[in-house]
């Protein structure tokens, strides 16, 4: 992805952000500039399915294109991600932005590439990282444990022998 502009710049910080906190679309652009606390990695955002006030954390990654990002706007907006005219970004602007990066990507993984995305990909990565299922359930702040298994784990299958030798091996 192209690093070279303004809105290219805020694509790159809004994927790292989706990514690292595996927030809504959303939930990211109703974030203001003040909602990051930035010594401790997190924000406080209202979840969009309940309407609870829910903490989200962010990569050193995410911080650090927030950063490049906010250095780079001259705007006095209270958003953390503006239009180019200084208004909260809208989420058809910021699919459009997105599509416009991604198209080479795409074509290479075969792969529509789209905001909640991003938020599987949190999950999974999560999962394959180490972290029980609860722990992801909680970090994606589903209600239901079943949500999180049925619609956001890609579960490698490939790799189940191995997972099965290893437990078992374990044992003997």
């Amino acid at each position: 992805m192209p690093t070279d502009t303004v809105p290219a710049v805020r694509t790159r910080a809004l994927v790292e952000v989706l990514l690292s906190s595996g927030m809504r679309i959303a939930e990211a652009l109703s974030l203001n500039r003040n909602d990051i606390r930035w010594h401790t990695a997190e924000a406080t955002v209202v979840n969009c399915k309940s309407g609870e006030r829910e903490k989200v954390y962010f990569s050193q990654e995410a911080l650090s294109w927030l950063k490049k990002y906010l250095d780079l706007r001259d705007d006095s907006s209270e958003a953390l991600f503006v239009s180019r005219r200084g208004k909260r970004l809208k989420q058809v602007t910021s699919r459009y932005a997105l599509a416009k990066y991604t198209k080479e990507a795409e074509s290479i993984i075969g792969k529509h590439i789209h905001h909640h995305l991003f938020r599987a990909t949190f999950a999974t990565l999560l999962l394959n990282g180490g972290l029980d299922i609860k722990a992801v359930q909680s970090l994606t702040r589903h209600k239901s444990e079943r949500t999180t298994l049925r619609h956001y784990i890609a579960f490698q299958k490939h790799k189940d022998r191995e997972r099965h030798h290893k437990v078992f091996e374990s044992l003997a």
